[in-house]
């Protein structure tokens, strides 16, 4: 087995690039760097979600964030929550009115991504992949739309959306093959990239499709590839490479025929090689994503890279200092950075994290907005996770 000291994932790929420029980023997580909150970041705003009987929820699974809503799915409940941008409950959205299942918590919503446009919800189920359900904000199912099993979509922009198929689409008619497919806004096929990663996998870890509100683009990330795609309206416009040490690289014939039926054994063995790069955002000069891997002591490492320096933080290494209280503004070890528009990153904490920052700085003078002062009087430890708004610094 020959490995390479500073590898790029095995299977270059190649396949389809197409057009777009290509940007490496060397990158030791060992090494990354700790810093304070107010060293990175202009400000951190913490918005309570308002708790009533219609309201409440247990965690964040995913959030989609624009200018005037918080789009939440908590698959513990089995919904879609919308708050309002000041954390005011505006009405939630339930698959189970239309599709029964004799287990609604496991068999339920699978994943949802938002017009921002209109504002409508476009939600899948695990017991009807065929199926694409909108909704309007208020709840009103306004279509179904049938399709091939796609495993997983999301914006590009207002009329443009990016598709993966399950399976290599060769369409010679209209000239598209590949995985991932733009569309438009009705999902009508455009334009193919990028060539399934591999055939004979008897382990996935998934895929991941990002996009930051008001953006023009998405990124995507698969599994066993060190290289996140950035697509736009017409395509791929950008590969970021990445490239880790020795240590935490995978085999560079990991996807090779002599791998077949071991993989797994081989990352159970191997706990601190990443497997995947996921979550990943980009907002002025920050890229933060996530690094996977199957050590339990840290299955998701958070990264923040910034583009014009070279520098990697680690945000499990962001320490809160006064401009943020001392409050937590990571939940735990497997809570990852949610959302982001154009100027901010979002995350959610638990409310016991909050109320026990709190508890244990009391002797602090801390100056806490207003609303965080109510929010501290009128709730409690048990009420719903609290969004966090990071804006980092310009320069």
């Amino acid at each position: 087995m020959i490995r390479v000291f500073y590898m790029l994932i095995l299977y270059v790929i190649v396949i389809n690039m197409a057009v777009g420029q290509v940007n490496t980023i060397r990158i030791d997580p060992e090494n990354a760097k700790g810093a304070g909150v107010s060293q990175l970041f202009d400000s951190v705003e913490y918005i309570p979600l308002e708790n009533s009987p219609e309201s409440e929820f247990g965690r964040v699974d995913k959030l989609f964030v624009t200018s005037d809503f918080f789009y939440i799915l908590d698959h513990s409940t089995d919904a879609i929550y919308l708050f309002k941008k000041n954390g005011q409950f505006f009405n939630k959205v339930e698959l189970v009115h239309w599709i029964k299942t004799p287990n609604r918590q496991e068999l339920g919503i699978r994943d949802f991504m938002v017009n921002e446009l209109t504002g409508n919800l476009i939600v899948s189920h695990w017991q009807k992949q065929g199926n694409l359900y909108f909704f309007s904000p208020k709840g009103v199912l306004l279509k179904v739309l049938k399709h091939n099993s796609w495993l997983s979509y999301g914006n590009i922009d207002d009329s443009h959306y990016l598709v993966e198929s399950m399976d290599d689409i060769k369409d010679t008619i209209n000239n598209i093959f590949g995985s991932c497919i733009v569309t438009d806004s009705s999902f009508t096929l455009k334009k193919g990239f990028l060539k399934e990663l591999h055939s004979d996998f008897n382990i996935t870890a998934g895929s991941n499709l990002m996009h930051a509100s008001n953006s023009k683009s998405a990124i995507y990330t698969r599994s066993f590839d060190y290289n996140a795609y950035v697509f736009g309206a017409e395509g791929l416009k950008e590969t970021i490479k990445f490239i880790f040490p020795y240590s935490y690289s995978l085999p560079s014939d990991f996807l090779d025929s002599v791998y077949s039926h071991k993989r797994a054994d081989y990352l159970s063995q191997n706990r601190n090689v990443i497997y995947s790069i996921s979550d990943i955002y980009r907002v002025q000069n920050l890229l933060l994503f996530d690094v996977n891997r199957r050590n339990p002591s840290r299955l998701h490492v958070p990264l923040l890279y910034d583009l014009r320096t070279k520098v990697c933080y680690d945000l499990g290494k962001i320490s809160p200092d006064s401009s943020n209280n001392f409050l937590p503004f990571l939940g735990d070890q497997t809570i990852r950075v949610l959302a982001a528009d154009t100027s901010s990153f979002y995350l959610s904490v638990p409310s016991y994290k909050l109320f026990k920052s709190f508890n244990d700085n009391k002797k602090r003078s801390n100056n806490y907005s207003q609303r965080m002062l109510k929010y501290f009087a009128s709730q409690t430890s048990r009420s719903n996770p609290v969004i966090v708004r990071i804006i980092p610094k310009r320069n």
